[in-house]
Protein backbone atom coordinates (compact mmCIF):
# COMPACT_ATOMS: atom_id res chain seq x y z
CA UNK A 1 0.00 0.00 0.00
CA UNK A 2 3.37 2.06 0.54
CA UNK A 3 4.31 1.45 -2.43
CA UNK A 4 1.27 2.61 -4.28
CA UNK A 5 0.76 5.82 -2.52
CA UNK A 6 4.69 6.69 -3.43
CA UNK A 7 3.53 5.87 -7.24
CA UNK A 8 0.74 8.05 -6.94
CA UNK A 9 2.35 10.98 -5.20
CA UNK A 10 5.07 10.83 -7.67
CA UNK A 11 3.18 10.82 -10.60
CA UNK A 12 1.28 14.25 -9.15
CA UNK A 13 4.81 15.44 -9.12
CA UNK A 14 5.55 15.01 -12.61
CA UNK A 15 6.49 18.30 -14.15
CA UNK A 16 4.25 20.18 -17.15
CA UNK A 17 7.13 19.72 -19.83
CA UNK A 18 6.47 15.80 -19.37
CA UNK A 19 7.46 12.98 -22.13
CA UNK A 20 4.53 13.13 -24.48
CA UNK A 21 2.89 10.11 -26.44
CA UNK A 22 3.97 10.03 -29.58
CA UNK A 23 1.06 10.21 -32.06
CA UNK A 24 2.11 10.00 -35.44
CA UNK A 25 5.65 9.39 -37.52
CA UNK A 26 5.55 13.07 -38.66
CA UNK A 27 6.36 14.46 -35.03
CA UNK A 28 9.92 12.33 -35.65
CA UNK A 29 10.38 14.23 -38.62
CA UNK A 30 9.45 17.56 -37.54
CA UNK A 31 12.42 17.69 -34.68
CA UNK A 32 16.12 17.13 -35.25
CA UNK A 33 16.39 15.22 -31.66
CA UNK A 34 14.04 12.78 -30.60
CA UNK A 35 14.28 10.51 -27.19
CA UNK A 36 12.37 7.51 -27.96
CA UNK A 37 11.06 5.15 -24.75
CA UNK A 38 9.02 2.41 -25.48
CA UNK A 39 7.28 0.82 -22.81
CA UNK A 40 4.85 -1.49 -21.75
CA UNK A 41 1.16 -1.13 -19.39
CA UNK A 42 2.03 -2.40 -15.67
CA UNK A 43 5.80 -2.03 -16.45
CA UNK A 44 7.37 -0.77 -12.92
CA UNK A 45 10.63 -0.55 -14.52
CA UNK A 46 8.97 1.70 -17.41
CA UNK A 47 7.14 3.50 -15.05
CA UNK A 48 10.66 4.02 -12.66
CA UNK A 49 12.53 4.71 -15.94
CA UNK A 50 9.80 7.44 -16.70
CA UNK A 51 10.06 9.40 -13.56
CA UNK A 52 14.06 9.21 -13.79
CA UNK A 53 13.92 11.06 -16.69
CA UNK A 54 11.02 13.97 -15.52
CA UNK A 55 13.68 14.96 -13.39
CA UNK A 56 16.20 16.86 -14.21
CA UNK A 57 16.67 15.30 -17.82
CA UNK A 58 13.47 15.88 -19.96
CA UNK A 59 14.11 19.99 -18.08
CA UNK A 60 17.35 20.26 -18.47
CA UNK A 61 17.39 18.82 -22.19
CA UNK A 62 13.29 19.51 -23.91
CA UNK A 63 14.70 22.76 -25.24
CA UNK A 64 17.06 20.64 -27.63
CA UNK A 65 15.41 16.99 -27.47
CA UNK A 66 11.90 16.13 -27.76
CA UNK A 67 10.90 13.12 -25.09
CA UNK A 68 8.49 10.77 -27.12
CA UNK A 69 6.80 7.42 -25.16
CA UNK A 70 5.48 5.02 -27.44
CA UNK A 71 3.25 2.13 -25.26
CA UNK A 72 3.49 -1.53 -26.34
CA UNK A 73 0.23 -2.29 -28.99
CA UNK A 74 -0.31 1.42 -29.95
CA UNK A 75 -0.79 1.94 -33.32
CA UNK A 76 2.10 3.71 -33.76
CA UNK A 77 3.91 0.68 -31.78
CA UNK A 78 3.44 -1.33 -35.04
CA UNK A 79 3.86 2.03 -37.63
CA UNK A 80 7.47 2.11 -36.13
CA UNK A 81 8.44 -1.52 -35.93
CA UNK A 82 7.88 -1.54 -39.28
CA UNK A 83 9.13 1.60 -40.48
CA UNK A 84 11.93 1.47 -38.37
CA UNK A 85 12.38 -2.23 -38.19
CA UNK A 86 12.69 -0.92 -34.09
CA UNK A 87 13.97 -4.61 -32.06
CA UNK A 88 12.14 -4.41 -29.06
CA UNK A 89 14.27 -6.57 -26.45
CA UNK A 90 13.29 -5.64 -23.03
CA UNK A 91 11.26 -2.79 -21.66
CA UNK A 92 11.61 -0.20 -21.18
CA UNK A 93 13.82 0.14 -24.47
CA UNK A 94 15.11 3.54 -26.01
CA UNK A 95 16.03 4.80 -29.33
CA UNK A 96 17.93 8.64 -29.86
CA UNK A 97 16.55 8.87 -33.30
CA UNK A 98 18.34 12.12 -35.07
CA UNK A 99 16.89 13.95 -38.35
CA UNK A 100 19.40 14.55 -41.55
CA UNK A 101 19.82 17.07 -43.73
CA UNK A 102 16.95 15.41 -45.69
CA UNK A 103 14.95 15.18 -42.89
CA UNK A 104 15.29 10.96 -42.96
CA UNK A 105 15.50 9.71 -39.44
CA UNK A 106 18.50 7.34 -38.13
CA UNK A 107 18.96 5.74 -34.94
CA UNK A 108 22.05 6.82 -33.12
CA UNK A 109 21.99 5.30 -29.72
CA UNK A 110 20.06 2.78 -28.43
CA UNK A 111 19.10 2.30 -24.52
CA UNK A 112 18.08 -1.35 -23.15
CA UNK A 113 15.82 -1.27 -20.26
CA UNK A 114 15.99 1.11 -17.01
CA UNK A 115 19.06 3.41 -16.63
CA UNK A 116 19.86 5.86 -13.81
CA UNK A 117 19.79 9.73 -14.70
CA UNK A 118 23.56 9.81 -14.71
CA UNK A 119 23.71 7.69 -17.11
CA UNK A 120 21.20 9.06 -19.24
CA UNK A 121 23.30 12.27 -19.10
CA UNK A 122 26.39 10.80 -19.77
CA UNK A 123 25.09 9.19 -22.92
CA UNK A 124 23.45 12.76 -24.15
CA UNK A 125 26.58 14.87 -23.86
CA UNK A 126 28.38 12.65 -25.29
CA UNK A 127 26.31 11.45 -28.27
CA UNK A 128 24.61 14.68 -29.02
CA UNK A 129 27.17 16.95 -27.49
CA UNK A 130 24.61 18.53 -25.86
CA UNK A 131 25.80 20.78 -22.85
Amino acid sequence: MKKLLLIILLFLYIPLNAIEDLKSLSQLKENSLVFLVFEKKGCPWCTKYEIELQGKIVEKYSKNIKFFKVEKGSEIFSQLRKEFGFKIIIYPMTYMIKSNDKKASEIVEEIYGYQTEEYVEELLLKTFLIK
